[in-house]
């Protein structure tokens, strides 16, 4: 079997569609490699498609809704809320989050549509641990711009 590589790199290029980023970046043969509801793509990597909350309503949202997916204004750091489900349940995704310890390969849809248009790739990204250990937010740091992969 062949190897082939993936390179993903910052630009200003928009996918209106996930299928679009799917068939672009993670299809081998006409077959996608993106595994399992997470995508992952192996052991330690896999891609994150996000559709950010309207920055006007965050706090509308993560209150009426108790799930939000915001970034920061450098789009450097991308805050995860979701107090759904039991503490027991929110005490299970954040470790498994930091047991996982992926890189993820983050496309994000902005909800202010004022200057973004479509998905748009943000760069990798790590979970951090909260100081506080507060279980409901879950943030996740920039560690690269861009990513090669090789897959065989």
């Amino acid at each position: 079997m062949d190897n082939h590589i993936i390179k993903i790199e910052e630009n200003n290029e928009y996918y209106e569609l996930i299928s679009e980023i799917i068939f672009k970046f993670f299809t081998i043969n006409n077959k996608s490699i993106l595994k399992g509801n997470n995508n992952r793509i192996n052991d330690n990597c896999r891609v994150w498609f996000i559709n950010f909350v309207e920055t006007k309503k965050k706090e509308e949202v993560m209150k009426l809704e108790k799930y939000a997916i915001f970034p920061s204004e450098n789009l450097e750091e991308i805050t995860l809320y979701n107090n759904t489900g039991s503490e027991e349940l929110k005490i299970k995704r954040y470790e498994k989050l930091k047991k996982e310890n992926d890189d993820i390969i983050v496309f994000a849809k902005f909800k202010d549509n004022l200057i973004y248009k479509g998905y748009k790739f943000l760069g990798i990204f790590k979970f951090k641990e909260l100081p506080k250990n507060e279980k409901s937010y879950q943030l996740f740091i920039k560690t690269q711009n861009s990513i090669i992969l090789k897959i065989k």
